[in-house]
């Protein structure tokens, strides 16, 4: 029922069934069935509120988790976890992208999980270009992600923790590279958003009436959960 128990060990598949009326027994073998889950916060009923991840990035679970409904089974509360963790990242991704039109950028880009802040910032980099494209101001928008990743540069240099720092070094490789498509878009002098050299580039798409994050690239369109488990499990 649950395929991530394949990357456990006999012995640990074995130490999480023979404990199933205590899951918290589960904890340590979290990290090898969810990538980006260190462990799982719990209330003092034993119901899953939120999970965290190695950075101590928590997330709110936007539904409890109560494994005690599972009677045992602890395979089905499992699923039921992976399920608030899809669902939970949408919002957030929702909610994010909200805040993002009405926040300065170099403080919205501290208040978000790593995960969230990069696909959120390529949502708002997909259309901004798609939209400088259609109105001939390209040149404008590059002068924009200049000054963007200055100012991303100068919270690096301050004083971080570690979690809000390395999400903000990823956030800088990705906006530099950006930057340069950006730049190289207005050396062929692009004209319109179907041309090839924008297709093929990696594009992301908020889809307002399905609430779904789409990523696109030339003529593949991946639901962004699909593509998480493409690259964890591939």
């Amino acid at each position: 029922m649950f395929i991530r128990f394949f990357f456990l060990s006999n012995e640990e598949l074995l130490e999480i069934l023979s404990e199933t009326k205590d899951p918290l027994r589960v904890q340590p073998h979290l990290k090898k069935c969810f990538e980006g889950i260190n462990r799982l916060e719990f209330n003092d009923q034993q119901e899953i509120t939120a999970m965290i991840s190695v950075e101590k990035e928590v997330v709110q679970f936007k539904a409890t988790v109560n494994p005690s409904k599972a009677r045992g089974m602890v395979e089905k509360w499992l699923i039921q976890v992976e399920e608030q963790m899809h669902v939970s990242i949408r919002m957030i991704i929702k909610e994010a992208l909200n805040a993002y039109e009405t926040r300065d950028r170099k403080l919205w880009v501290l208040e978000w999980p790593g995960q969230i802040v990069i696909c959120a910032s390529q949502v708002y980099w997909t259309k901004e270009v798609e939209e400088s494209i259609l109105n001939n101001t390209l040149q404008e928008f590059l002068l924009k992600s200049n000054e963007q990743i200055k100012d991303t540069v100068n919270i690096v240099r301050g004083k971080l923790e570690s979690g809000p720092r390395r999400t903000l070094e990823a956030l800088i490789v990705i906006d530099v590279h950006a930057r340069d498509v950006v730049a190289n878009l207005i050396q062929t002098k692009i004209s319109k958003t179907s041309e090839f050299i924008w297709i093929s580039q990696l594009r992301y798409y908020w889809r307002t009436e399905a609430e779904k994050l789409m990523v696109h690239m030339i003529s593949m369109n991946f639901l962004f959960i699909q593509l998480i488990y493409f690259v964890e499990f591939f």
